[in-house]
């Protein structure tokens, strides 16, 4: 079964620009803008060696900042 018209949609060109002069588009993972100041005060304090391991398998960190964030939306 083939659907209508779907063999003359064109392909997703990779880092393809349109024609138009006054338009640049940006990829998903490109932001204009930079990060926010949030994010480099986060990078600031980042300690970039805790990414030379795999955190625990239990994840219970992840699992206890989640469990703390449900409980205070289900409060509030």
């Amino acid at each position: 079964m083939e659907i209508k018209g779907l063999r003359k949609i064109e392909p997703y060109v990779a880092g393809s620009q349109p024609a138009e002069k006054n338009i640049i588009k940006l990829n998903t993972n490109e932001n204009a803008y930079g990060p926010s100041p949030a994010v480099h005060q986060a990078l600031a304090s980042f300690d970039a060696h805790q990414l030379r391991k795999y955190s625990t398998l239990d994840q219970a960190a992840l699992r206890q900042a989640l469990s703390n964030q449900l409980v205070f939306l289900l409060i509030k």
